[in-house]
């Protein structure tokens, strides 16, 4: 992930530093620690480093309290690697006592080490990053840069200033290929969080009991330098899609993750909107060139699904908000994730929820030998996604057991309730302006149908039910009737939005994940991928095109209703037969994912950290590309209804 890359963590040889240190090794990075500590166990330390992730990491122990020392830290780190890729700005220290108490010489080197420190290596690190057109800066924050606690008033300050220097910066550099990005942890047990605990009991008068117990009802969750979560550290990886962005990230993995360009950290939602405003003005100008509501049509596809989420940040970072999303299978699940939440922190529940769905291909000769993507999907198949579904016991007792529809899989999905649970707000459904709607089929009747919170509230077993793809999960249970995935009837839900009513003018944008046409297979293996592709392609084309047909007669009959005398059309008979025409315009923006080297027909289980990354910057990639052409904006023959606009990825 890393590999030929350079990254220098500031506060490493303990901590949260190491942590990231270890991790970015693992991942191929060489390294260049720095901070204090016993010279022997340092060298120790960054031997161990090397030795195991086969690395070269060096040791600098440059004072952070001090410029001319900072500034030939980075002078001796361009010298041995040539570049600095990463940087990471964690070196902090720590002082608690009452205001009036402060110690000044604390107050100055605090402020010193925690703020301005990072000032200084971003300023030296961005010529370097500026001259090579890639850069990833990392400013650790804390929660303290959202809240405050008494007795620490030099490190929230210092805290604070980290989150508004880091949205500063981010926007500085914003089309330089460079990011800058804010994590703010909550509690993490490291020496240095250790050290607070009898110095609060001292400051505020406490037994250490007492201070210790405060401090664990304020953490979120037990948490460790080691169990810091990975997903923050892709996000350093090359290439990426990803523009620029300011980010501060509270402990939760779900929490927000903020495009520099659209968002500044929802800390003030006021200043966050004049920030998007200076520095993308023409976000609003591209909303209001869209000819009508906008609409987001999403196929089930399992970890295709990855696609789509690649289309909406396009549109999001366009400043093209969905009117309607609407979908099917994985399809409803990205649906719920987007219009379950404010606009602000759609992207980050999707990141959240696929951070959750990737999975690792085991390292070492599987990979060599080109079978650890099969191994991948071999585990995923044997032992789930701990975030999504798990083996059923159940199903051990056999396949003619009778357990009931509700329990008749081969997986639990339970897990995905409580992940859709923390993600998405339902509440917030059908109060946010965005229409949801999910497709399922009832496992008595066969009918398919199409729950809408236009209609109803929605809930997670609705979004649970379009996502029940039988035989793997099982169906559940909506007003006393059993649903399974409505993919399995109908994948592609467009003829849902083309047969809306009242019709609207609209740009649709149709996401397909499966290919409808496709090259002559020649094996069984090949067969295999090809039925599966026209299954779930579920006729879009024919769809599209029946709709067109169905529009253009509306526009017909319009047309004859005017040629009709003005005293007749109050007649009750011609008044009924009018009203089956309409003017209405909807543009379909036709987006079809690619094709990726070696995919088969297991592609829609392929939940590899690459492949799913490879499908999302398809989709972010293939979106620019329709919102740069904008077809809706050329003139139209105003007898066709319906309109597409084609930008297939092969």
């Amino acid at each position: 992930m890393f590999t030929g890359q350079t990254a220098l963590i500031t506060g490493s040889t303990s901590g949260i530093g190491l942590g990231i240190a270890r991790k970015l090794a693992a991942g191929g990075a060489n390294i260049v620690l720095n901070g204090f500590g016993d010279p022997a166990q340092i060298a120790t330390l960054r031997a161990q480093i090397a030795e195991s992730c086969g690395v070269d990491v060096r040791y600098d122990g440059a004072d952070m309290t001090q410029p001319h020392a900072i500034e030939q830290m980075m002078a001796r780190a361009l010298d041995r690697f040539g570049r600095i890729d990463l940087l990471v700005n964690n070196a902090g220290i720590q002082h608690v006592a009452p205001v009036d108490e402060f110690p000044l010489d604390k107050w100055n080197a605090i402020l010193a080490i925690n703020l301005s420190a990072a000032f200084h290596t971003v300023r030296l690190a961005l010529p370097a990053m500026k001259k090579q057109g890639f850069g990833r800066i990392v400013n650790i924050a804390s929660a303290h840069a959202l809240v405050a606690s008494p007795y620490k008033s030099a490190y929230v300050a210092a805290k604070h200033g980290i989150a508004g220097f880091t949205k500063s910066v981010a926007l500085e550099v914003a089309e330089l290929g460079i990011t800058v990005n804010a994590l703010c942890p909550g509690y993490v047990l490291t020496p240095l969080v250790e050290q607070q605990i009898p110095d609060t009991a001292k400051a505020s008068a406490k037994s250490r009991s007492f201070a210790t117990c405060c401090w664990r009802r304020s953490r979120r969750r037990n948490s460790s330098p080691s169990s810091r979560s990975p997903p923050s550290l892709r996000s350093c990886a090359r290439p990426t899609p990803h523009r620029s962005r300011a980010r501060c990230c509270r402990s939760k993995a779900d929490g927000p993750r903020i495009e520099a360009l659209k968002k500044a950290n929802a800390m003030n939602a006021n200043t966050h909107r004049r920030a998007v405003k200076q520095a993308r003005p023409a976000t609003s100008a591209a909303r209001a060139s869209l000819p009508g509501q906008v609409v987001l049509v999403l196929q089930g596809g399992g970890a295709l699904g990855a696609y789509q989420v690649g289309v909406y940040q396009a549109l999001h970072e366009a400043g093209i908000e969905p009117d309607w999303v609407i979908g099917t299978s994985i399809g409803a699940i990205n649906a719920a994730l987007i219009a379950g939440n404010k606009a602000e922190d759609r992207l980050a529940r999707l990141h959240a929820f696929w951070d959750h769905m990737e999975q690792q291909i085991p390292a070492g000769p599987f990979a060599w030998f080109g079978i650890g993507a099969m191994l991948s999907n071999m585990n995923t198949m044997t032992r789930g996604i701990p975030a999504f579904f798990t083996p059923n016991l159940a199903a051990l007792r056999g396949a003619h057991a009778s357990v009931g529809v509700e329990s008749a899989a081969y997986y639990s999905t339970a897990p995905l309730r409580d992940t859709l649970n923390s993600l998405v707000d339902f509440a917030h459904i059908g109060e946010c302006g965005t229409r949801l709607t999910v497709g399922a089929v009832n496992a008595r009747s066969g009918a398919m149908r199409y729950f809408d919170s236009r209609e109803a509230p929605l809930c997670v077993d609705h979004v649970m039910a379009s996502g029940a793809l039988p035989p793997a999960f099982p169906a559940v249970r909506i007003d006393g009737e059993p649903y399974w995935d409505g993919g399995i009837y109908s994948n592609t839900p467009i003829e849902a939005v083309l047969e809306d009513h009242p019709r609207r003018d609209s740009v649709i944008f149709a996401v397909n994940v499966w290919h409808q046409t496709g090259d002559e297979p020649e094996s069984i293996w090949q067969v295999m991928g090809r039925q599966k592709d026209i299954q779930f392609a579920s006729r879009a084309d024919s769809h599209i095109a029946k709709q067109k047909q169905i529009h253009h007669l509306r526009h017909v009959i319009r047309e004859l209703t005017q040629q009709i005398p003005a005293s007749k059309r109050a007649d009750a008979q011609v008044k009924e037969l009018s009203s089956w025409g309409c003017g209405t315009t909807m543009h379909v923006a036709h987006l079809v994912a690619p094709r990726l080297d070696g995919e088969d027909h297991t592609k829609d289980i392929d939940f590899s950290t690459a492949g799913v990354r490879a499908r999302w910057q398809a989709g972010y990639r293939d979106t620019l590309q329709m919102i740069e052409r904008s077809p809706w904006q050329a003139p139209v023959d105003p007898m066709e209804g319906v309109i597409v606009h084609t930008l297939e990825s092969r």
